[in-house]
């Protein structure tokens, strides 16, 4: 698709996370939205935040930005939204041609909403917290099932959503659109590089394997399972985790009373780009997760050439191939990660680092932001015609 192409398109692009909001899928939707105005499309973004309590309209050269105060009230955040858009110049000189929605409640409530006041397609991105925290829950599966019926296009990020919705909403158009990374601006300097090494050297002892846990460490991520698993597998004196990101209560409460059986280091929560000292200090990454999207922890460890320790949920198998660039294992399964970890432990470092490259190589050709982007310009495209 040519530039002149992208520049017909206009979306709107309502979320609840965007920066300076953490997390992945706000880092998603900053990758997403500047590599489709980079393209030549139009993204107004409209970020439903718990931030401030006012309204704030901003603008780019590829779009607008409005910045929506939830307060108490999420029917009145959604009303000021449509408010700015019906304005009579809101969109000149260029029309919209969709709305998008992106993460969060409001989102899929306003969206199909908006979308038909404004007679446009409504196109849902359903990353995976979105659909798991809400499919089986009695008040947000009502409006999860409402948007995706409403849907023009419904866009997952893994075969194991696709599947799942298609098997649930047979009817509806469903399309997978992976994940993906820019690897040109995602590689350590040599200084960065020295400073993993010395803070191995200070750190790290006995020859232990080095396996990190980024990011938010919520309940869904099995931060808790993974180091009682390791505590009790025997053979944890092997083993080194460096932990990067902000933990769960559950996990802080875990790590008062046991942490102290483990050789672990914690990181405080960073910006991704000051996470790459830390990814190059690790041997493995780990994902335990019990259910999930496709975690750009993986894209990020594995872009950096560093082998996978991770459960086989959502995204996650379509990514990384047990044997061959990982270790995988059942969600949930005590025994199976167990053992995973002996392998962790027993594997030679050459092999480690033979996975880790074709892990690298793997997402260099599959996973990339400009494949990504590629597949939701023509997912706009086919929509409207």
């Amino acid at each position: 698709m040519n530039r002149e192409d992208c520049r017909r398109l206009r979306l709107l692009l309502m979320t609840e996370h965007f920066p300076p909001d953490g997390g992945g899928m706000a880092q998603s939707c900053d990758r997403i939205t500047e590599t489709l105005r980079l393209r030549g499309a139009i993204v107004d973004v409209a970020h439903f935040t718990v931030r401030h309590k006012d309204s704030r309209l901003s603008g780019t050269g590829g779009g607008k930005h409005f910045s929506i105060g939830i307060g108490d009230d999420f029917a009145h955040a959604a009303n000021l939204l449509w408010n700015k858009l019906n304005e009579s110049s809101y969109f000149d000189p260029c029309p919209l041609t969709h709305v998008v929605a992106f993460g969060g409640s409001i989102p899929l409530i306003a969206g199909p909403v908006i979308a038909r006041w404004l007679h446009v397609p409504f196109v849902t991105m359903i990353r995976g917290n979105d659909f798991d925290a809400a499919v089986f829950s009695p008040t947000r599966r009502i409006s999860l099932e409402q948007a995706l019926t409403m849907s023009a296009r419904i866009c997952v990020v893994s075969r194991d959503h696709e599947r799942r919705i298609r098997d649930w909403l047979p009817q509806l158009h469903i399309e997978c659109v992976h994940n993906g990374i820019d690897l040109d601006k995602w590689h350590p300097l040599p200084s960065e590089r020295a400073t993993a090494t010395t803070w191995r050297e200070r750190e790290v002892f006995g020859g232990r394997r080095v396996i990190g846990l980024f990011g938010h460490l919520k309940a869904k991520k099995g931060g808790v399972f993974f180091l009682e698993t390791l505590a009790k597998c025997g053979f944890s004196e092997k083993i080194h985790v460096l932990m990067v990101g902000e933990p769960a209560p559950e996990l802080t409460e875990w790590l008062a009373c046991h942490g102290s059986r483990l050789s672990l280091s914690m990181v405080p929560f960073t910006d991704r780009y000051r996470l790459l000292p830390w990814y190059s200090a690790c041997d493995l990454i780990a994902v335990p997760s019990f259910y999930d999207g496709m975690p750009n922890v993986i894209l990020e460890g594995g872009g950096l050439g560093l082998p996978v320790l991770a459960a086989r949920a959502g995204g996650i198998p379509d990514i990384v191939r047990d044997g061959v660039d990982g270790i995988l294992f059942h969600p949930g399964d005590t025994k199976g990660l167990c053992e995973a970890l002996w392998q962790c432990v027993d594997i030679p470092a050459e092999r480690l680092v033979t996975m880790g490259k074709a892990l690298r190589e793997r997402i260099a050709v599959e996973f990339t932001h400009n494949r990504e982007v590629d597949s939701y310009l023509r997912i706009f495209r086919e929509v409207l015609s």
